[in-house]
């Protein structure tokens, strides 16, 4: 008896499987191993790549692109635990999670960015909110949101955070997928002013690393009412993503256009933007066209609308749940 009680343990008692994380940002590191590597499902959302690492968000999968809390795992069988080793290549660190940084000027920033988007135009055709910058109504929902999207625009060039959060909230939660265009656009929005400082409106102004003023000024109260905003208006995928935005963190395309912008190189900005805008259905346009509104103050066309109506075949699409 006591041998077959023995057996019984040990047949019950089985090792948890196990996946080893090839690369992740650093704050998925820090989550994942503060958890002891055991994820769990995010409620209603178990049919997607995100879980909860303790309490941070983490994105799960074998291929996507670089984000703070995206987590590589090499394939195989299914896993019950994430081995994070100190072969774990760490995508994205602190520093690159944090805009900012350089002087520029503020006309040439503009400048570089509409000449890299331009050429990204030629070849692409940009979907979600971005149908603006070639001066076509984006589809229903969006549509209906238009104004606010010029409206937001406007409250940028005016300096006036107030009507920013007025008009961005209409955005919120506004149309389809698992980040809906409206929170992407945003966030977009909300990174670019975090970047430049809030600083957009002055015609050749130079941006000068100002994240502690960032921190304290009207418009980082405006950030942070619209992320508590979000948490109702969006569920909480979206939410957090919208988050990371405003604290100017998210996908290495979106830093490294930035990083190209500031340098004054649109070839390396127009590289990084089609990198950019390869994610989601339209996730990546949205966030490029909130960008573009923040920096440029108004979100009237750039260029007359192609006469295609299909996307460029170089431009790819990756992981829709993002």
């Amino acid at each position: 008896m006591r041998n077959a009680a023995l057996l019984f343990s040990a047949a019950a008692v089985t090792a948890p499987s196990t996946a080893r994380v090839r690369r992740c940002g650093a704050l998925a590191r820090a989550a994942l191993v503060a958890c002891g590597g055991i994820p769990r499902a995010v409620p209603g959302f178990e049919a997607t790549p995100f879980r909860m690492a303790g309490d941070e968000l983490v994105w799960i999968s074998e291929t996507g692109p670089d984000h703070p809390r995206t987590v590589l795992i090499d394939g195989g069988a299914a896993w019950e635990v994430l081995e994070v080793g100190d072969d774990t290549e760490i995508s994205l660190c602190d520093a690159v999670e944090t805009v900012g940084g350089c002087a520029f000027s503020i006309d040439d920033a503009r400048t570089t960015a509409c000449r890299a988007i331009v050429g990204l135009v030629n070849i692409s055709i940009p979907r979600g909110f971005a149908s603006v910058l070639i001066g076509q109504n984006p589809p229903f929902p969006l549509s209906y949101r238009v104004d606010a999207v010029h409206a937001l625009a406007d409250a940028c060039a005016a300096d006036d955070a107030v009507a920013f959060v007025q008009h961005a909230q209409r955005l919120l939660g506004v149309g389809s997928g698992l980040t809906p265009s409206g929170d992407d656009f945003v966030g977009g929005a909300l990174f670019a002013l975090r970047w430049t400082g809030a600083k957009t409106a002055a015609s050749g102004a130079v941006h000068q690393p100002c994240d502690g003023a960032w921190h304290a000024s009207l418009w980082q109260q405006a950030a942070s009412q619209l992320v508590t905003h979000a948490a109702s208006r969006t569920h909480v995928i979206s939410a957090t993503l919208l988050a990371d935005l405003a604290h100017g963190r998210s996908y290495a395309a979106l830093h490294d256009f930035a990083t190209a912008v500031t340098r004054g190189d649109a070839d390396a900005a127009f590289t990084h933007a089609n990198a950019l805008v390869s994610i989601g259905a339209s996730s990546g346009w949205d966030m490029l066209a909130g960008f573009m509104a923040a920096l440029r103050g108004t979100a009237v066309a750039l260029m007359p609308a192609p006469l295609v109506d299909t996307p460029h075949s170089r431009t790819q699409h990756l992981h829709p749940y993002l």
